[in-house]
């Protein structure tokens, strides 16, 4: 129900090099050869990639091959996949508080609902995150069917469904974790299967890395990650890259806890580089420090609270940038599996709290179950209430191409990407079209200026650039070269000579570094 809305919804942003511009995925079931075993761009561009993500680009294939260009039905399949995230969920935390029925339904309802989730509901490119957390739910609930019955077959589809799991996207690592932490909380310890369970969870790891080292030339296919797109890549040390990614992970638990300011970018200079000394980091340091102090602590004690926290160290430990710097600095999309681990909180301390005394026997009907638990079903309906309506408005910001550019201005103000973005979509879809010479020349004044402040923005100075002062990445350079030449490109649909020339003679600077 609260992503109806998106199934009429367009293609918008990186769906264009997942979909709509991959020539691989648009030959459909034929092109799924080709999809296993390349980069996860191969098909939109050649230069080298970092990313093997091939289960999602399958699943866009055939999508592709029954309904092409279908947005609305690509739409449809990330909303119904996501409510068979939400119905597994509710199995597995069944299983594992069994026979407590109430927290399982009120973490599974605070899941479904978290506002931080939009960007991977709407987003059809997301469905990597969706499939991900999809089939490692399948694979925890194999391997706890296999703890119960002893049966090798489930042990066997529970290491097939984690491989699958890893090809739709490599955070999926972190189940290596979490999958013997389940069990050490929830289950009494059986050495034989815990052996067996671990050399499945192995061999399907290993599988996948050699997958991945075939198709990226490495485990770890690094590439130059441009400043604009990750502004650690730009730290001049290593405790200033480790201060802010610690400050990023303080934003990353606020924005889970009090889910208010999303933002569909966080690049630069939404996000600046800072120092050990920065009140910022400090603050983040001592809260994840107490955190884990607080969850090792009570680790052997078995204790849930320590449960949550661990689980969402360990699958927000991935994306932090603490060990290898990815793709981004930040995203609303990485917090989708570790979001769990909060709803899993809520939903305990609220059982706490009310202390409601409630047996599978006495929930054998919804009246007896509503009946038993009125109090802690009110509170989690106020939170409910709040999330489904921060997510039920935040839809439309995927509802296109204008929708997403302007809401990403608006978000992030100070993001160099975002005024870019918004100055090109001026250009192609407002400016240039329009017929009214005086509407014409407003609108071309407001591309130049939102490309100048991307210019603003970039976190570092031009003039350096410039001189060539300090050495910067082929894609920092393209980036400033590029926003030079639609600056002129803007001028001289305006027929401004001397603008336009002065922006040519800049890119032309900029490019040859001098």
């Amino acid at each position: 129900m609260l992503y109806v809305q998106t199934i009429e919804y367009s293609f918008v942003m990186d769906d264009a090099s997942a979909i709509k511009q991959n020539h691989i995925v648009q030959e459909g079931i034929k092109g799924i050869s080709t999809l296993i075993h390349t980069p996860y761009r191969y098909g939109y561009w050649t230069n080298k990639d970092e990313l093997y993500r091939p289960l999602s680009l399958i699943m866009f294939a055939i999508e592709w091959q029954f309904f092409p260009d279908s947005a609305s039905l690509f739409h449809l399949i990330n909303v119904l996949l996501y409510c068979l995230t939400g119905y597994l969920l509710f199995n597995v935390l069944c299983k594992l508080f069994k026979p407590q029925l109430l927290m399982p339904f009120i973490a599974t309802l605070l899941f479904m609902a978290h506002p931080v989730h939009t960007e991977v509901a709407a987003y059809i490119k997301s469905g990597d995150e969706i499939l991900c957390f999809l089939f490692s739910l399948i694979s925890i609930n194999l391997i706890l069917d296999f703890l119960q019955s002893g049966k090798l077959s489930k042990l066997l589809f529970a290491s097939i469904m984690l491989f699958l799991a890893l090809l739709a996207k490599e955070t999926a690592i972190t189940m290596a974790l979490i999958i013997p932490m389940i069990i050490f909380f929830f289950r009494e310890n059986n050495k034989a299967q815990f052996v067996k369970i671990i050399a499945s969870l192995i061999i399907a790891t290993g599988a996948y890395l050699l997958m991945r080292t075939n198709a990226l030339g490495g485990i770890i296919n690094t590439k130059e990650i441009a400043a604009v797109d990750n502004i650690l890549a730009s730290s001049p040390d290593y405790i200033s890259r480790v201060a802010t990614a610690i400050y990023v992970l303080g934003k990353y638990l606020l924005l889970v806890v009090i889910p208010v300011h999303l933002s569909t970018d966080y690049s630069a200079s939404e996000i600046t580089i800072i120092g050990i000394s920065d009140y910022r980091f400090i603050i983040s340091f001592i809260i994840y420090l107490s955190l884990f102090i607080y969850g090792i602590i009570r680790l052997r004690k078995k204790d849930v609270i320590a449960f949550c926290i661990l689980y969402f160290l360990i699958t927000i430990a991935i994306v932090s940038n603490l060990f290898v710097i990815i793709g981004t600095v930040m995203a609303d999309r990485l917090l989708y599996i570790p979001s769990l681990g909060l709803c899993l909180l809520i939903a305990y301390l609220l059982t706490r709290i009310f202390k409601p005394n409630s047996s599978v026997k006495e929930s054998s009907s919804v009246k007896n179950f509503i009946g038993n638990n009125k109090r802690i079903l009110y509170a989690t309906t106020i939170i409910l209430a709040f999330y489904s309506i921060k997510t039920w408005s935040r839809n439309p910001v995927w509802k296109d191409t204008n929708s997403l550019y302007i809401a990403g201005v608006k978000d992030a103000p100070e993001s160099s990407r975002s005024h870019y973005l918004y100055a090109l979509y001026l250009l192609d879809n407002e400016a240039i079209p329009e017929q009214n010479p005086s509407r014409r020349n407003g609108l071309f004044d407001e591309t130049v200026n939102e490309f100048k402040a991307s210019l603003d923005y970039y976190p570092i100075n031009f003039n350096d650039y410039l001189n060539h002062k300090i050495t910067i990445n082929n894609q920092d350079k393209q980036f400033l070269v590029e926003t030079f030449k639609m600056i002129a490109i803007t001028y001289r649909h305006k027929g401004d000579t001397a603008n336009t020339n002065l922006y040519i003679n800049k890119a032309n600077a900029a490019e040859v570094g001098n």
